[in-house]
C-alpha cells in the first residue's frame, strides 16, 4: 500500500485546508487520463477563478516538464521530484525564494500537493522495475479537478464571447447615436439636441471601462432607447414616410443650399403662390469643419472661421413672371474645378 505524507516537513503547520487537499489524493478522476499541456492550458484560461496568477503558471509549466509523456494518467505514479536549482532554471531562472512562494500558491489553489520525505528533502526510491516511491510534488489534484478546470474555462470563454458580441453591439450603437446627432445638429441647429448628446456623452464614458455582461447589457438597452429616440427626432420611425433635407453630398465638407424660402410658415406652397412668399434668391455656400465638428462636438465652432458661409455674389430679386425660372433652377458647386 502507498503511504503518502499528510502533514507538512519543518515548522510548517497542520491546517484544516491542508487536511482537505490531502483528500484530493484519494479522490477518483472523472477522467482517466488527460493531455498535460491542454489541461494546462485550460487552466491559463480559467486562472482567476482558481486565485492563480501568471507566474503561479510558469512555475506549474515548469513542474509539468518533470512528468514524463503528454498525458497524465490516474494509474500511474503522478509525483515529480526536482532539485530547487534545477526548478529554477526550468522557471526561466526564478529566484528559490519567489519560487517556494508560488508553490505554495499552487497548493493553497488545490493544484498540486506536497509530499514530503522524512528529511524534507526530494527523491525517489527506484528498484529495478521502475519507481518504489517518491517526494516532492504530487500533480494528481490537477488530474483530479481535470472536468471542473475545462468546465470552468469553458464557461469562462463562452462569457468573453459574449462580452465581445455585447460590446460589439454597444460601440455600433454609440457610433450611430453620435452620427445621427451630428447630422440632426447640422440640418436642425436647435436645443432638442442638447440632452441626447449630454446622454451619449455620459454614456460613452462607461465604454472606457472593463464592464460585466450586467452592465453591457444595461449600456446596450439605454444606447438602444436614446438610438429610437433619436429617430423619432429625425421622423425616421418604422412605418412613418420620411422626408429628409439631407443627402449623401452633405459628407463633403463644403455644402450647396438654396435658401429660396423666407416665411417659416409656408407649408405646401404652390408653384402658382411662390411669388407670395419669396421675394428673391441668393446663393449661400455653408461650409463645415468636420474635422472640428465631429471630434470636439463643437458644431458652432465648426461654422464659424473666417470665410466660411460666402454669401452672394447677387441678390436676385424676383419680378412677377420670374416664377417660371425657379423651376428650372440648376445648382452647380466646384471646389479647386471639381464639381461635387
Amino acid at each position: 500500500m502507498d503511504i503518502y505524507a499528510t502533514t507538512p516537513f519543518g515548522r510548517r503547520p497542520v491546517t484544516a485546508g491542508l487536511i482537505e487537499r490531502a483528500a484530493l489524493r484519494q479522490q477518483a478522476p472523472a477522467l482517466p487520463t488527460a493531455n498535460k499541456w491542454e489541461l494546462f492550458r485550460e487552466l491559463c484560461t480559467a486562472r482567476k477563478a482558481f486565485g492563480l496568477s501568471d507566474r503561479d503558471l510558469t512555475v506549474l509549466n515548469a513542474l509539468l516538464t518533470f512528468h514524463r509523456g503528454e498525458d497524465l494518467s490516474a494509474s500511474e505514479q503522478l509525483i515529480v521530484f526536482p532539485s530547487n536549482e534545477t526548478l529554477s532554471s526550468r522557471a526561466h531562472g526564478m529566484p528559490e525564494s519567489t519560487l517556494r512562494r508560488h508553490i505554495a500558491a499552487l497548493v493553497e489553489a488545490g493544484i498540486i500537493l506536497r509530499n514530503d520525505s522524512p528529511n524534507g528533502k526530494r527523491y525517489a526510491v527506484k528498484s529495478r522495475t521502475g519507481v518504489l516511491r517518491a517526494y516532492g510534488f504530487d500533480l494528481r489534484p490537477l488530474l483530479v479537478r481535470a472536468d471542473e478546470i475545462i468546465e470552468t474555462a469553458t464557461k469562462i470563454r463562452e462569457e468573453d464571447a459574449q462580452k465581445k458580441e455585447l460590446r460589439d453591439t454597444v460601440v455600433i450603437l454609440k457610433r450611430d447615436a453620435d452620427k445621427l446627432i451630428s447630422f440632426g445638429m447640422e440640418d436642425h441647429a436647435d436645443q432638442r439636441w442638447t440632452k441626447p448628446r449630454e446622454a451619449l456623452i455620459e454614456l460613452g464614458k462607461m465604454l472606457r471601462r472593463k464592464l460585466d455582461i450586467s452592465t453591457l447589457t444595461s449600456l446596450k438597452t439605454r444606447l438602444h432607447a436614446l438610438v429610437e429616440n433619436l429617430h423619432q427626432l429625425l421622423g425616421m420611425a418604422v412605418g412613418k414616410t420620411t422626408e429628409m433635407s439631407g443627402t449623401d453630398s452633405q459628407n463633403e465638407r463644403h455644402q450647396s443650399n438654396s435658401n429660396n424660402t423666407s416665411i417659416e410658415s409656408a407649408i405646401d406652397v404652390s408653384p402658382e403662390s411662390i411669388l407670395d412668399y419669396v421675394a428673391g434668391l441668393v446663393i449661400v455656400n455653408d461650409y463645415s469643419a468636420r474635422d472640428i465638428q465631429i471630434p470636439q462636438m463643437q458644431f458652432y465652432k465648426g461654422k464659424s472661421f473666417r470665410t466660411f458661409g460666402p454669401v452672394g455674389p447677387w441678390l436676385c430679386l424676383l419680378e412677377p413672371g420670374d416664377d417660371a425660372y425657379l423651376l428650372n433652377l440648376d445648382l452647380e458647386l466646384k471646389v479647386d474645378g471639381e464639381i461635387r
